[in-house]
């Protein structure tokens, strides 16, 4: 009988000791599938940004062409985008980029 609770005493230390590590594993697993996603949800809204940047560069480059000036503003270009304060114009220039994502 007292080895059966010697037994017993250290199955239970042991499933204390897995309950714990398997509970920190949920933990990370959770932890890195969040990351992932977030990434994951971000593509979408770059790959959109990608091409309204190119919508917006060759309307302003057509505009430059047929006006002999760069456009004052992009409301000035007939080109349609999900938010136009996704992006900064510099009309002396002619370029713009995004907010989000300035390296493209």
């Amino acid at each position: 009988m007292k080895s059966f609770l010697i037994f017993l005493s250290f199955v239970s230390v042991l499933l204390n000791f897995g309950c714990k590590k398997a509970k920190e594993a949920v933990i990370e697993t959770k932890t890195v599938t969040k990351e992932y996603t977030k990434g994951v949800a971000e593509v979408p809204g770059k790959a959109r940004v990608v091409t309204e940047l190119a919508s917006l560069r060759q309307a302003i480059n057509m505009y430059k062409a047929q006006n002999e000036k760069y456009p004052e503003s992009l409301s000035d270009l007939p080109v349609k985008v999900k938010d136009i304060n996704e992006y900064e114009y510099d009309s002396g220039k002619g370029k713009v980029k995004s907010k989000h994502y300035p390296n493209l």
